[in-house]
């Protein structure tokens, strides 16, 4: 009954990536996200919402692997949808105390829910105790015909579908929408909802290549003056399977019976959208054999959704046009017309494709029981049609590509080794929101720092992370952990470094420890957190710690819509009588040692797209800090605080 495209998703596998960071687990709240995107490099995520700390939608990981879970806990007061390549749901809605669990099925090559039901664990009746159902049959877990439930119950939606080699069928006692046995086939599913006015459930989506239902709140219409624009929002679309172009198609409708009766003066209806759907479809212009024009999306490469996704701009001029276009700009439609937009994405077969789409709109011309409709109007699509005032579709290479080095589409910027971010420990503890956690441990007294900032060089482009949160630690250590002799081994257990010569006038205090982040927009570095060693008290206590997040707003205001690395190198202010040792925690409230870096650099990697869906692999070297830990011949230990040979690989998935 729904004519939907779905976008097949290729599956990335994290270990093919030389990835910025590995994670195993992690808890996330929307805070921590760029527009509500999870990360690819945890099996086992936790995302939280609250209020203060919500997001409408929250996107599930990318490039998820075989296995990996995501839990959602909702404790804000609005709503959230969880969102991503969903078996059969697309999406799910989320109130305050609702909790689910997601697991990626490498077999489907999607989401599921983690808990599903099936013959062998709950009989051939399919429960309602929950408020996403999901029910399956496979080979030795089958049953021949499946009972809805005869109540609501909890069930906001029920998805049934199947793996097994043989059919089964759902019993059409508590179908509203049929009055057969519902055929399920291997591969095939059906999702349901209730129907109050009926009390039965409704199907409202389905994945059935054989069948298509046409449901009862589908009226009979008969369709008139077909034609489409695409000038709205510009005529130009990427080819990268995700920025979506608008496509108005303007009409005017009747129901059926008054269309028989008179077609002229008919009265006018508006269709909802779940009609347009079923009737409206788009073509390509010209291509109208024997009368009966084709759906443009039968070309492998072309997908057609109904909703648009907020992820991804749609303004885009057509090639050699303007740049300045609007945002979402609306055509007003011609008196009398009536007009629905569907928007059209174009996934390319290589790197660097590009070509004109003449598009059209037609109405269905063949029932769901394949027998000719005689009055659908086509019109528009023959090579005579000139109804539409805009057909053209621009596509267009969005690729980003190459060295970094004197790159026509992304800016570089390298303020290096700034100085005095904060000069004492009393200005550095009054940056804001700094310092988020106060024990006895001694204050920071210094902050250099380094930023590499890379910005897009395109009009109204901005960069977004595809895999990652706004703020990844690349790789953070101690100054000086192993020295040599009988310190000669990386156990965690750092001490001081003092300069020699002036010092800046007398104050030989070196940089303790440094911590390198991947960041996106503006944001902060991942909590860190130390504790120093009490004289009169050796040990190191992790309730005794220090909890720093280091805010880039400090060194550069204007990073948004960029991507960056930033380095800050602070100095511990220890006093005389401390024994200048210290421990960095490996997480922020304690947990075990961290180590410090003993390589002299380190491979770093990052799918990174921008705001049209263009993605690339951002592929850079972490190298060590000059005159600095190993560098300076005091330490074994390196300071991985610059970056060199940046590359963009673009990714066509």
């Amino acid at each position: 009954m729904f004519r939907r495209k779905r976008y097949p998703i290729s599956v990335f596998t994290l270990a093919a990536l030389a990835v910025a960071t590995t994670c195993n687990a992690g808890t996330y709240s929307p805070n921590d996200l760029v527009q509500g995107r999870l990360p690819s490099n945890d099996s086992n995520i936790i995302i939280q919402t609250s209020d203060g700390n919500h997001q409408p939608e929250i996107y599930l990981p990318v490039y998820p692997e075989n296995g990996d879970v995501v839990t959602f806990k909702a404790y804000a007061t609005w709503s959230s949808r969880l969102v991503g390549n969903l078996m059969g749901f697309g999406s799910l809605e989320m109130h305050t105390n609702d909790k689910l669990d997601v697991i990626f099925d490498g077999h489907l090559s999607a989401w599921r829910l983690k808990n599903e039901s099936s013959p062998n664990t709950v009989g051939n009746q399919i429960p309602n105790d929950e408020k996403y159902i999901s029910y399956y049959v496979a080979d030795a877990n089958w049953n021949s015909l499946l009972h809805l439930p005869i109540q609501k119950g909890k069930a906001s939606k029920i998805l049934v579908r199947s793996q097994a080699t043989y059919d089964t069928y759902v019993d059409n006692a508590m179908l509203g929408n049929t009055h057969e046995n519902l055929k399920i086939k291997k591969g095939d599913y059906y999702v349901f909802t209730w129907n109050n006015s009926k009390a039965k459930w409704d199907v409202i989506d389905e994945q059935n290549q054989n069948v298509e239902f046409k449901g009862d709140n589908i009226r009979d219409l008969t369709f008139f003056d077909i034609s489409v624009d695409t000038s709205i929002n510009g005529t130009g679309l990427y080819n990268n399977g995700r920025m979506q172009k608008p496509i108005e198609i303007r009409y005017r409708a009747c129901l059926t019976e008054d269309a028989e009766d008179d077609e002229y003066s008919c009265p006018l209806v508006d269709i909802t959208q779940e009609e347009a759907q079923y009737y409206l479809h788009l073509g390509r212009y010209g291509r109208n054999d024997a009368g009966l024009p084709e759906d443009l999306v039968k070309d492998n490469e072309i997908f057609v959704d109904y909703e648009k996704d907020p992820r991804y701009q749609s303004s885009l001029p057509g090639k050699n046009a303007r740049n300045n276009l609007p945002e979402d700009k609306k055509m007003p439609t011609a008196r009398g017309l009536r007009s629905t937009t569907f928007w059209l994405r174009y996934k390319a077969n290589f790197l660097g494709e590009e070509k004109t789409l003449n598009v059209c709109a037609f109405q269905r011309w063949q029932d769901e029981n394949g027998q000719i409709i005689e009055s659908a109007d086509t019109q528009d699509c023959n090579s005579q049609g000139t109804g539409s005032s805009s057909r053209r579709v621009s596509i267009i290479d969005g690729n980003y590509k190459g060295s970094i080095n004197n790159n026509p589409d992304i800016i570089k910027e390298t303020p290096l080794l700034i100085k005095g971010v904060c000069k004492n420990e009393e200005n550095c503890h009054d940056q804001p929101n700094w310092r988020i956690y106060n024990g006895w441990t001694r204050g920071i007294s210094y902050v250099n720092a380094n930023l590499f900032k890379y910005s897009p060089n395109r009009y109204n482009h901005s960069f977004i992370p595809v895999e990652n949160t706004k703020s990844t630690t690349l790789a953070r250590g101690c100054v000086r952990d192993a020295s040599g002799g009988s310190d000669s081994k990386d156990d965690g257990i750092c001490t001081r470094v003092v300069e020699s010569g002036n010092c800046n006038g007398g104050d030989c205090a070196g940089v303790s420890f440094y911590t390198t982040d991947l960041q996106f927009g503006t944001t902060k570095t991942k909590p860190l957190s130390y504790s120093t060693e009490n004289a009169d008290k050796p040990g190191f206590v992790s309730g005794d710690r220090d909890t720093w997040q280091f805010d880039t707003d400090a060194v550069d205001t204007e990073r948004a819509g960029t991507f960056s690395v930033f380095s800050v190198l602070p100095v511990i202010d220890f006093r005389k009588g401390d024994t200048m040792r210290f421990v960095m925690w490996a997480q922020p409230n304690g947990g075990h040692w961290a180590g410090s870096t003993q390589i002299d650099s380190k491979k770093i990697s990052s799918v990174i797209e921008d705001n049209y869906g263009n993605r690339f692999r951002f592929n850079a070297t972490l190298y060590a800090e000059p005159n600095m830990g190993a560098t300076n011949g005091v330490s074994k230990d390196y300071v991985l605080s610059r970056m060199k040979d940046e590359t963009l690989e673009p990714i066509l998935d």
